[in-house]
């Protein structure tokens, strides 16, 4: 049965306060996007202004935010489901990209290198029919490895033949961040508009090397196959876009976020940030909006930070003003203080292990031949030589 905003917040005050509960699961309403952007590698703000957008993604290793920054969007416009990661580049800038793309077949080889991974279950909760849902990766080149399940064929659920044939993706390397755009037509994975009428399961992923992360939206460790543990999405005509712009300013936690209401009618919505910093009970602040048509209304929230030996345990819900539609809920722990960005990679030689050798024995006196493939090496630019 489906809760109301009100039982989720009040579930998840309760969580909070106790701390003996698995965090909730991320849960977004969001109206189709009018709009699409254009997927160029370069992510705009303007042109995503239309799609959820979320800052910080949860490591595995300790189920609080990555200290690498990440932001990521997703909408759909009714024909493409459409996602956008933009996550802090290295020192030096590099990705560890070794596998290249192959429009004939999967590569496998793109699940070593950075990347980014989405699950995608336009099925959710159906019980006839079409129950298929999709996994991706895909790297920075543009390399991908995908599959789709059958929940509906437990005995032969995985099909690896499956392929999104007409998605579309971009990625480029700006301002210290690795920008990614990729929009996946409905049709690929057998969506309908029938399915736009009920909730999505979506994992959003960046897998990070050099110091192995696998971080992702949910405040959960399961296995990305989890069905019930995956975050949630629904489109729907009236309910605002939720972007959260912030969770630092310079010196201190500053949680911001923005209401838009696309409609042609006043939007009421309240906005709910609970807070707690290490021991300290949560702090709760609720703000009822008015949002007018094609406006934003902006919610600021500056925690007390008691210093770097404490952790933040932050929920954010924006519900309906009646409390009985959920837009938006995420709870989350983490940490105001980062270490510097050399602390935040780690440096591993991985070209050795990018290099393809073939060779073959030609029937001259006194000569052995041979072939080194370097197209997966990182830094096969500057190779001027081999030796065998």
């Amino acid at each position: 049965m489906k809760r109301t905003a009100r039982i989720v917040i009040a579930t998840l005050i309760l969580f909070a306060a106790s701390g003996l509960a698995d965090m909730e699961l991320p849960r977004v309403t969001l109206p189709l996007m009018t709009t699409a952007p254009t997927i160029d590698g370069v992510i705009a703000e303007a042109e995503w202004a239309g799609a959820v957008r979320n800052v910080g993604m949860v490591s595995q290793h300790d189920v609080k935010l990555t200290d690498r920054e990440v932001v990521f969007w997703t909408g759909c416009d009714g024909t493409n489901l459409y996602i956008a990661v933009k996550s802090e580049l290295p020192p030096g800038g590099e990705l560890l990209t070794r596998a290249v793309p192959d429009d004939a077949r999967d590569v496998r080889e793109a699940t070593r290198d950075d990347s980014v991974e989405f699950v995608i279950h336009p099925h959710l909760d159906q019980t006839k029919g079409d129950r298929r849902y999709f996994h991706m990766i895909i790297n920075e080149r543009g390399a991908r490895y995908d599959l789709s399940l059958d929940e509906g064929d437990p005995r032969n659920p995985v099909d690896m033949t499956w392929r999104a044939v007409g998605l579309v993706f971009a990625s480029a390397k700006q301002d210290g961040w690795w920008h990614v755009e990729v929009a996946i037509p409905l049709a690929d994975m057998g969506a309908t508009s029938a399915d736009l009428s009920h909730p999505w399961g979506l994992r959003i992923g960046r897998n990070f090397k050099r110091g192995h992360d696998q971080a992702c939206w949910e405040s959960v460790r399961h296995s990305y196959h989890d069905v019930p543990t995956m975050p949630v999405i629904e489109f729907a005509a009236g309910p605002p876009v939720v972007q959260i712009v912030s969770l630092r300013a310079e010196d201190k936690p500053r949680i911001q976020i923005n209401v838009s209401n696309p409609g042609d009618d006043l939007l009421p919505v309240t906005v709910f940030v609970s807070n707690a910093w290490h021991h300290d009970p949560a702090t709760e602040t609720v703000e009822g909006l008015a949002v007018p048509p094609g406006g934003t209304e902006t919610v600021t929230v500056e925690p007390r930070h008691g210093g770097p030996d404490g952790d933040h345990h932050t929920i954010i819900g924006v519900t309906s003003a009646d409390e009985k539609a959920v837009y938006y809920v995420r709870e989350f722990v983490w940490r105001f203080e980062r270490p510097g960005p050399n602390d935040r990679w780690e440096t591993i030689k991985e070209d050795a292990e990018a290099i393809a050798l073939e060779y073959a024995v030609y029937p001259y006196r006194n000569k052995l031949k041979a072939r080194v493939d370097i197209k997966a090496l990182a830094s096969r630019d500057a190779v001027t030589d081999a030796q065998l």
